[in-house]
Order: structure tokens, then C-alpha cells, then sequence
């Protein structure tokens, strides 16, 4: 295995702790009625940050093609 593996998933961390902040904050907002809709207002901006990071990590795979075009060749059997 590659020596900086955890490296190049260290958005999965970044992704998975905005998660839990998210999830947190959503959760808290129950227990403070007064503050309840800035922290539901604070958890959506964490999930769309969340996400952001997420597709942005991920969309180098997405977008990324295995096999480079070849171009099209004449038949070897038609000369």
C-alpha cells in the first residue's frame, strides 16, 4: 500500500466531519427553541459545503476517461 494513502482521502475526512457538524447542529436546534432556525440555516450551509467538497473531490473520476480515443483505422483487409 502507498505510504500517503491517507493523503488522498483526506477530503473523506474533511466530508465525514462536516457531516457530523451538520448532523449536530440539525439535532441541537431541537433543544433551543429561540435559535432553532439559524441552526437549521448553519446545518444546510454545512451539508451544501459538504457536498461541494465531495463532488469536487470525486469529480476528477468522474470526469476522467479510463482509455484515451483512438483514432479510426482503415480495415487490415480492405486495401
Amino acid at each position: 500500500m502507498p505510504a500517503n494513502r491517507h493523503c488522498r482521502l483526506r477530503w473523506l475526512r474533511w466530508v465525514a466531519g462536516l457531516g457530523m457538524l451538520a448532523a449536530t447542529t440539525r439535532m441541537s436546534a431541537d433543544f433551543l427553541p429561540p435559535q432553532r432556525i439559524s441552526h437549521h440555516i448553519y446545518a444546510a450551509w454545512t451539508w451544501t459545503l459538504a457536498t461541494g467538497i465531495w463532488l469536487v473531490s470525486l469529480g476528477k473520476w468522474g470526469w476522467h476517461r479510463e482509455d484515451p480515443l483512438q483514432p479510426r483505422r482503415a480495415c487490415p483487409r480492405r486495401r
